[in-house]
């Protein structure tokens, strides 16, 4: 039996290459912060995340932040090529290849300040759910945090029963065709139905919406998500109740939240917190959370102020003439004309960076004007800006470049947008690749125009005020890359 199949998980395909800029640890000091719980910090921090797939955020933070880092991960595949990865960064990080009832047994691990598991929980059997409660109860640091992600009630309701269709009839096919095969022939079967009058899709716009995702996705992502044995949705009070049996308790969820920011420093009930986020999940309709636990009662742990959260320096991630501001929470519309002045009022620097305090229009406090605060809020979540590491390591930027060089020369080689290794933020950021040559008349923008327009002659005709915001949108970038502390602008 496969280790895969002793966890309940069942599928044995590599996963994406994903990077997941939320489990850094300059992104959840931050967010810790904004809940008023004190973040681990320097050489010292221990961090381990528990299912890393191919290892590509677990070896971007451990190149891009001090400390020591490790993972574990059942698949083989994923642990070598993760290895391939820490081979080329040269970074602090322990890779291990156990299923998780085997790295609850292990005793030569030490404990850590920072647990992360994102989409592990839901896709896991209940005796492997109690082997990594296990875990998290023995590793886990007094005051240390847990970054957990999992399919969420009510939202996730709409599909439980195409997964569990997905995954009974793949496991019925015959063996000898890939997981790939016989997850599209699966899909061929559920489309079917959804043409005919009357079907269940019919009665339920939620589970066509998720369907039509179904149909029409990557088919490597999809078969993790949804052809595993164990897939299931919890509502966050349910959640919440297992880690509360290990001595964790909830902080919020993993994105900022400006309404937390503005009741800085006062007194929190777990109990009503959980109940009002949980209600709030129903309103909005969730199908996934992304949630921080703490070990220690959170009266005791409350000692980040206002003040710190001030402090905290901000950094320009994306050309904000590109971006979408249009954020997809329904509780943060309406604010778009907020965050593009703030991402201008970031790009008008050099470098593109500043406190908290300044960057907010209202006298620079946190807990100013709320539309100010939610613009902030919607900035970083959907990565406009990342917040800077709160260190400046020299081993890290070295680290940093070798993993960069790595991912850009396999990974990243044939796309317009690369991942792009920061230790000035201990994160990453998806951004367009650059040309040297253009880089060199960034500061000329006339003669930069003119370059464009002539590369541009055997694509499509464009008007020179096209040209003349392309030229600014590159210098820009360019200004990004400085600010990120990336010394090498183009690695194809």
């Amino acid at each position: 039996m496969t280790t895969a199949e002793v966890d309940g998980y069942g599928v044995r395909s590599g996963y994406t290459f994903g990077y997941y800029r939320q489990l850094s640890p300059t992104w959840l000091r931050l967010v810790a912060l904004s809940r008023g719980v004190p973040f681990p910090a320097g050489e010292t921090l221990r961090y381990f995340e528990l299912g890393f797939g191919q290892g590509v955020s677990l070896n971007v933070h451990a190149a891009a932040n001090p400390g020591e880092y490790w993972g574990n991960d059942y698949n083989p595949e994923h642990v070598a090529f993760a290895r391939q990865m820490a081979e080329a960064s040269g970074a602090n990080i322990h890779l291990l290849g156990d299923s998780f009832e085997q790295l609850a047994e292990r005793r030569d691990l030490p404990q850590f300040d920072v647990i992360v598991a994102h989409g592990i929980w839901s896709w896991i059997a209940d005796g492997t759910r109690e082997a990594v409660l296990r875990f998290l109860d023995e590793r886990l640091a007094p005051g240390g945090l847990l970054y957990i992600s999992y399919n969420a009630l009510p939202g996730a309701a709409s599909g439980i029963a195409v997964q569990r269709l997905l995954h009974a009839v793949t496991a019925s096919m015959d063996s000898s065709l890939s997981e790939g095969e016989r997850f599209d022939l699966a899909r061929g079967y559920l489309s079917n139905v959804a043409e005919e009058p009357g079907n269940h899709f019919d009665g339920y716009p939620k589970a066509r919406e998720r369907l039509d995702r179904i149909l029409g996705g990557k088919s490597p992502y999809l078969l993790h998500e949804y052809t595993v044995a164990s897939w299931r949705p919890e509502l966050l009070c349910e959640v919440s109740a297992q880690m509360k049996q290990i001595g964790l308790e909830f902080c919020g969820s993993a994105y900022l939240d400006p309404q937390r920011i503005v009741t800085l420093g006062a007194e929190v009930n777990e109990a009503d917190l959980v109940l009002e986020e949980t209600l709030r999940d129903f309103r909005l309709d969730r199908s996934f959370r992304s949630d921080l636990f703490v070990r220690a009662p959170l009266g005791s742990a409350r000692l980040a102020t206002v003040g710190e959260l001030n402090d905290q320096v901000i950094a320009l991630t994306a050309v904000p003439d590109e971006v979408d501001v249009s954020p997809a929470d329904p509780e943060a519309q309406g604010i778009a004309d907020q965050v593009r002045t703030l991402l201008e009022k970031l790009e008008s620097h050099t470098p593109s960076r500043l406190r908290i305090g300044e960057l907010l229009r209202s006298g620079g406090e946190a807990t100013g004007d709320r539309q100010d605060l939610a613009a902030l809020c919607v900035a970083l979540n959907n990565g406009f800006t990342h917040p800077v590491a709160a260190s400046d390591c020299a081993a890290s930027r070295t680290s940093s470049e070798r993993l960069d060089d790595f991912l850009c020369a396999t990974l990243f080689r044939e796309k317009q947008k690369q991942l792009r290794v920061s230790p000035a933020i201990g994160s990453a950021a998806n951004l367009s690749a650059l040309d040297e040559e253009l880089i060199a008349y960034a500061n000329q923008p006339q003669e930069l125009m003119s370059r464009l327009a002539i590369r541009e002659q055997g694509k499509q005709k464009i008007s020179a005020v096209q040209t003349l915001k392309y030229a600014a949108n590159f210098a820009c970038l360019v200004k990004i890359y400085q600010t990120l502390a990336l010394t090498r602008f183009n690695k194809i």
